[in-house]
């Protein structure tokens, strides 16, 4: 579990909600694998384009029939009953096809009554099956451990490709193609047996239930939501050039896949073969893109820029339609689309969906929905109709080289497509800038780390203004974000917001210079830095300013100074700047940090000890004594002591001190009551007595106004740490206060969003 960064309890609910999505992903190669072997053999190659047509139409109907039902029925309920009724349907619908080796005949009504169905339920599971899914993962982990959970969730769907790829090698000769259908409706039965396990042991996280807390979200009506969404489709540019991306996408998808079938279909004479090969390419698919999603895809976008990497698909379309005008045979074909296939759902799948982060953050999931419901299903029976009129106007099997209408129209495609990219890399640049000025907190913020694209020399110039602006929420987002770019011409900027007489900006401009890892090269420079640093750490009037500046010496000091620099830190006189150099070597990981911080636990101040403790938790070595630390912390008579246990337990999840942290609850300090109310969410089930007096005392300390500034220093960045239910029961706690008591409470929780968002950002 510590290799796979999983909780000890989150063990059992990591795997359920793992092995839904090898299940779904699963049962959508074999569907496939078999559609496409017996749509091929048994109608023909010509009856392709009728297929993008009727999956645009399909398409379009599963994703209204989607959102009249999500949010109305409880989540579990609605996949449940979706996965057993697309199971007995393909169940019914195998009854329609013969078994027997396949013969191209006049089609009658049960061949096309078949492939009508079965292309409906993978358009459904797309939309139902999937989406809802997702969404319950997204219901019963919190945001806080999804940078650890997420990567390994959505590594899911390329184990399943791949099983799935096996399965075909391995049933096709034993079953025969049409029975795949049989395999592909079980994978849907698994699915529902796997979600009633998972409710029966977390069906408290699985509510299901619109949330509103009043006076922190104004919920519009339905029809206003609607016309504000139509409003931004009319009026940005930005999204009809994506509209645009995305029908190209579909156009050349379609006529890739039509050639690539022509191809796959003169290469393999029978329908067993034809379905072995999409067994195995599925295989080696699923395990490339599982590789480079593994890091490679990433650090191409954050080294790339977000909108240069929109140019890898048009380009990898050219070429692949270039090859097989060259050579109309196997290997050009199997190129062109693996990647295609690759270049994809990789780096193109992920740069489309960040770019979609230009818009305002207040219309963002209308705009997706736009794209996904609207434009992608209109384009695929665009696709399916250009088709249809090329193979009219060229008969079938009429080639010069390979280079017949259809490989000649992907090329003018892709070249189009490469220039209408290149000006939504401009679009989206001034779509970001114009957002900078948006009332909206958090698409402002969210559009100053946007700005980072390295091959944009007008984004970095913004970024460099903003940073000398008078936002400081803005200016500290841009230094994070210079931080990360890395240009060392920023550090100009970065330098001089160190003199700031606001030490929030000073910090931040120090932590900012830390990630600048170019200095290292730089002999003069970085003897500058660490000399300032170094009188900012013994003159600065501020605590955190000393010790961010305690982190960059640690960091850029030459190995040999290194364990003498930190030794002095750790006998620094304010303790939070021990704190500091505690936490600074546990980020960086260096051999043997933990005979440094071994003295720490012993620490005469009991916030230093609680970092101490958090820092070597996970240390093998230290298992008992660090255990032994935090108890003796939280039976301490300091209430300093228990404040800083307690802030500790939340952090960690340490759920073996279940039983210890409710007596606090009777504590005769407001903080210590308060902090003991959330180890009790945080570590305990919702069946503990002292779960709903927690809640109580939560809710009242978050609506007194005399609180406030306590709540936010000390309680509210921890709210992420707590349970799913948790933290939805603190929601409702609120929601069902006195209107006054309503809106204190609202006026504390507004940042919440900013919290959790920034918690996901190091998802990103």
């Amino acid at each position: 579990m510590n290799l796979l960064a999983i909780e000890k309890s989150e063990g059992p609910k990591v795997l359920l909600a793992w092995l839904m999505g090898v299940c779904v992903t699963l049962g959508t190669v074999l569907g496939w694998a078999s559609i496409q072997a017996m749509l091929l053999k048994r109608v023909g190659v010509e009856f392709l384009p009728y297929t993008y047509i009727g999956l645009g139409v399909l398409g379009m109907l599963g994703s209204s029939l989607y959102l009249v039902f999500a949010d109305a029925v409880r989540r579990d309920r609605l996949l449940i009953r979706s996965s057993i009724g697309l199971a007995l349907v393909l169940l019914a619908a195998r009854l329609l096809v013969a078994s027997g080796p396949p013969v191209q005949e006049v089609l009658s009504w049960k061949p096309v009554l078949f492939f009508l169905i079965v292309f409906g339920v993978l358009m459904l599971s797309t939309s139902i099956v999937t989406g809802q899914l997702w969404t319950i993962i997204n219901d019963v982990f919190r945001p806080s451990r999804g940078r650890s959970l997420y990567p390994l969730l959505h590594s899911s769907g390329a184990v399943g490709g791949i099983l799935g790829g096996i399965l075909v090698q391995l049933l096709t000769p034993l079953t025969g193609t049409p029975n795949l259908v049989i395999a592909w409706a079980l994978s849907y039965l698994l699915v529902a047996l796997l979600i009633v396990l998972f409710r029966n042991r977390y069906g408290g996280e699985l509510r299901g239930i619109s949330r509103h807390l009043p006076g922190i979200i104004e919920k519009p009506g339905i029809w206003k939501n609607v016309e504000e969404g139509w409003r931004f489709v009319n009026e940005s540019t930005l999204l009809k050039l994506l509209s645009l991306l995305t029908i190209f996408v579909w156009l050349v998808t379609g006529l890739l896949d039509f050639q690539f079938s022509r191809i796959m279909d003169a290469t393999f004479p029978s329908e067993e073969s034809l379905s072995r090969f999409y067994g195995g390419y599925a295989i080696g698919l699923n395990t490339t893109i599982l590789a480079i999603q593994a890091g490679l895809s990433g650090w191409i976008i954050r080294h790339t820029g977000v909108s240069r990497c929109l140019t890898a698909l048009p380009l990898t379309g050219l070429a692949g339609f270039g090859l097989i005008a060259v050579s109309f045979s196997f290997i050009p074909g199997l190129l062109m689309r693996s990647t295609w296939e690759v270049v994809g759902q990789t780096i193109r799948t992920s740069a489309f969906q960040l770019i979609l982060n230009a818009a305002p953050g207040t219309l963002r999931a209308r705009a997706r929905g736009f794209l996904d419901g609207v434009v992608n299903p209109l384009t695929g029976i665009l696709s399916g109709s250009i088709i249809l009129l090329m193979r009219w106007a060229i008969p079938p099997g009429t080639t010069v080289s390979g280079l017949d209408l259809i490989t000649l129209a992907g090329m003018v495609f892709c070249i189009a497509w490469f220039f209408v990219v290149q000006k939504t890399r401009r679009q989206y640049i001034l779509a970001v800038i114009a957002n900078l000025g948006s009332r909206d907190r958090q698409t402002l913020l969210d559009s100053v780390e946007l700005l980072e694209e390295r091959s944009s020399p007008v984004a970095f110039q913004k970024l460099l203004e903003v940073a000398q602006s008078n936002d400081k929420e803005a200016i500290m987002a841009a230094l994070a974000t210079l931080s990360r770019i890395g240009k060392l011409s920023a550090l100009r900027v970065v330098s001089q917001i160190m003199n700031s007489d606001d030490e929030d900006l000073r910090a931040s401009s120090v932590r900012a210079a830390s990630g600048f890892d170019r200095i290292r090269r730089h002999p003069l420079l970085k003897f500058h830095f660490i000399r300032r640093m170094e009188k900012i750490f013994m003159e600065d009037p501020s605590a955190p300013v000393r010790a961010e500046a305690a982190r960059f010496l640690i960091k850029y000091h030459s190995r040999e100074e290194m364990p003498q620099r930190v030794h002095k830190m750790l006998q620094h006189p304010d303790p939070m700047v021990r704190c500091k150099v505690i936490e600074t070597l546990a980020d960086l990981k260096e051999d043997f940090f933990d005979f440094f911080l071994e003295d720490m636990i012993d620490d005469p101040v009991p916030a230093v000890r609680a970092s101490a403790i958090e820092a070597l938790w996970k240390v093998p070595e230290r298992k008992a004594r660090i255990r032994d630390a935090l108890e003796s912390l939280l039976l301490s008579d300091s209430f300093e002591a228990h404040a800083a246990a307690l802030k500790t337990t939340v952090r960690l999840g340490a759920s073996q001190y279940g039983q210890m942290v409710g007596p606090f609850l009777d504590s005769p300090v407001p903080l210590v009551q308060a902090l003991a109310a959330l180890a009790v969410l945080a570590v305990t089930e919702e069946g503990n007595p002292a779960w709903e007096r927690a809640v109580q005392n939560l809710t009242v300390a978050l609506s007194d106004p005399a609180r406030a500034e306590e709540m936010h220093r000390d309680v509210l960045p921890l709210l992420p740490h707590l349970k799913p239910n948790g933290l939805d029961a603190v929601l409702m706690g609120v929601a069902v206060l006195p209107s006054v008591a309503q809106q204190n409470a609202a006026g504390v929780l507004q940042d919440l969003h900013g919290i959790l968002t920034r918690h996901l950002a190091v998802l990103k």
